[in-house]
């Protein structure tokens, strides 16, 4: 089993003619290079949610224009970089945001939101809730950057040389997105239909099962810094 890393749909196409700079393969740097992953574009504070059960390889560290980033190992799928998350000390400053992305996410919160506690290590069930959608410094539009990797990549460096300058273990997550959009978006319908006296929020679009909110912290390590 696995889901769309949102309770709600990405804002905008990643994928196909409508996708634009979004997609996989979108050129970057005037075309000295690829895009290496799909932006998935949301407002800052929406709640992002492990895809499947996995392990914390490298918990959030310093990513690409003040965001940081979550590398996860899930067993059966690979190596998922969520990038530009909500770096975990911007928390107090985007408590507005954060509140508000919660409440579209249909999830309950503390009157203080604060970031998720992962370690490095960490074993992770799918729906956890890990990160938040980040504030990228000088660019108009959040996202979460979703990035996929063979599982060999599993405790290696992502960067690397060629065209993606990313790893040689990277994977076009492109069809793996759409299959959970697509999942996720039906059996919602089909919940919808069956019972028509559920809450007002447990029967919106992309309502996923919801799980308990992690309190805060985070440690941070280096890494590739490019989206």
């Amino acid at each position: 089993m696995a889901r769309f890393p949102f309770n709600v749909p990405a804002r905008e196409p990643y994928a196909g003619p409508g996708g634009g700079i979004r997609v996989f393969g979108a050129s970057r740097d005037h075309g000295h290079r690829l895009h290496a992953g799909c932006d998935l574009y949301a407002p800052i504070g929406t709640p992002i949610f492990a895809i499947a059960a996995g392990e914390v390889i490298l918990a959030p560290y310093p990513f690409y224009l003040g965001t940081h980033a979550i590398e996860v190992f899930h067993p059966g799928i690979g190596v998922v970089r969520y990038g530009e998350v909500l770096s975990p000390g911007k928390y107090p400053a985007f408590q507005e945001s954060l509140a508000a992305g919660y409440a579209r996410a249909g999830i309950e919160h503390p009157r203080v939101i604060t970031a998720p506690h992962l370690t490095n290590g960490m074993p992770l069930v799918e729906g956890q809730l890990i990160a938040a959608v980040g504030k990228l410094t000088g660019l108009p539009n959040p996202m979460l950057h979703f990035e996929l990797y063979q599982a060999a990549a599993k405790g290696k460096s992502l960067s690397g040389g060629g065209k993606f300058s990313r790893s040689a273990y990277l994977l076009n997550p492109t069809k793996l997105l759409q299959d959970l959009e697509h999942a996720g978006s039906g059996a919602t319908r089909r919940r919808s239909h069956a019972s028509t006296r559920r809450s007002t929020s447990a029967s919106r679009p992309w309502e996923y099962a919801r799980r308990s909110a992690r309190s805060c912290s985070a440690r941070t390590a280096p890494q590739g810094r490019s989206s």
